[in-house]
């Protein structure tokens, strides 16, 4: 006879600074912004829009400490930002553009930039 055990995982809770806050969920609520659309940004990300709404709740929580601070309207189309979501608003398109000009340009661009160097050969110089 064989028992049926009951595995409980539980959730560790995250004490880091930013409390386990994904890109992502900025990019889900400023491409939603700026496309007055959940549905358009889905496309744009490659996901659904139901992906979408879920990392912009979860932005929303996340923003209010475990309880919800809406960032945008439910229910309204297009999207319409509360308050809240209007004085988030720059300080998220301000974050992703921080990230995005922190990365490396892709590499068809590195080949026209001699100032970056790629990974491999250390440069002529240090050798």
């Amino acid at each position: 006879m064989s028992e049926e055990t009951s595995v409980t995982v539980k959730k560790r809770e995250d004490r880091t600074e930013f409390g386990g806050l994904r890109v992502v969920w900025l990019e889900a609520f400023v491409k939603s912004v700026e496309a007055k659309s959940r549905v358009v940004a889905a496309a744009q990300m490659g996901v659904d829009q139901a992906t979408v709404t879920k990392h912009i709740g979860k932005l929303e929580k996340w923003l209010g400490r475990g309880c919800i601070r809406p960032l945008i309207s439910d229910n309204v189309w297009p999207v319409h930002l509360t308050a809240d979501g209007k004085d988030f608003l720059p300080d998220a398109v301000k974050v992703l553009k921080i990230l995005r000009e922190a990365r490396i340009p892709p590499l068809n661009e590195l080949d026209a930039n001699p100032s970056v160097e790629t990974a491999g050969a250390p440069p002529s110089d240090i050798v």
